[in-house]
């Protein structure tokens, strides 16, 4: 992507177990990343601060999402309601970096935590999905919901959302298909959201150099 002149921040919900970091590229990946997990003392201040800037609306909205997630334990509210405490660390950085979008590569935590730090900031999110959605957890109607627009790397997935979250999906939903020939296409594809989408070793899917990208 940088050979490409494409800015990219880069973000994780927290670091890889020492034992798959392995890649000659690992280190230097780690380095270029923001985790979100652990919090240091002042993340727990300002992720307070961030979500309490919010204001009510956005405080209610992330209650209601909460509320309407039927496919959950109620040891599952309280985890998604921790979450929201993580997204305001995700929205302060969104906010002091100037992100005006978020492309997310999981459908599980993080793409809950890009969900509320969307309604805390208004920032938008996209989602990937490269497995089957039983992998990833429940909500995924609202994950979906809440969503710009996503992509998923198969037909099957493909059919697999649209016949499972009718009724939840974002407006545009494309499949991109992994395992393509190791090389970078610049040709350029605009889509009705504003976002560039080029072809690359497995997937990239990021918006024109106006406007910063984050990868979870």
């Amino acid at each position: 992507m940088a050979e490409l002149g494409i800015e990219t921040d880069l973000v994780s919900t927290q670091p890889p177990p020492r034992a798959i970091a392995s890649h000659v590229w690992a280190e230097e990946a780690q380095k270029n990343t923001v985790y979100l997990f652990p919090f240091a003392a002042k993340d727990f201040i300002n992720s307070f601060l961030e979500v309490l800037k919010a204001g009510p609306a956005a405080w209610w909205q992330c209650l209601a999402v909460i509320a309407k997630a039927s496919d959950t334990s109620l040891s599952q509210k309280v985890r998604l309601l921790a979450l929201v405490f993580v997204a305001g660390k995700l929205a302060g950085l969104a906010r002091t970096k100037g992100w005006s979008h978020i492309h997310v590569h999981s459908c599980a935590n993080a793409a809950s935590i890009a969900m509320f730090a969307s309604l805390l900031s208004k920032v938008s999110y996209s989602l990937t999905l490269h497995g089957p959605l039983t992998d990833y957890g429940p909500n995924q109607e609202q994950k979906w919901h809440f969503s710009a627009f996503a992509i998923l790397i198969t037909k099957k997935l493909y059919d697999e959302v649209n016949k499972c979250l009718a009724g939840h999906l974002p407006q545009k939903v494309e499949i991109a298909p992994m395992g393509l020939p190791s090389r970078v296409s610049k040709e350029k594809h605009h889509t009705p959201h504003g976002m560039e989408v080029m072809l690359g070793t497995f997937l990239v899917a990021d918006v024109s150099t106006d406007v910063k990208v984050m990868r979870i």
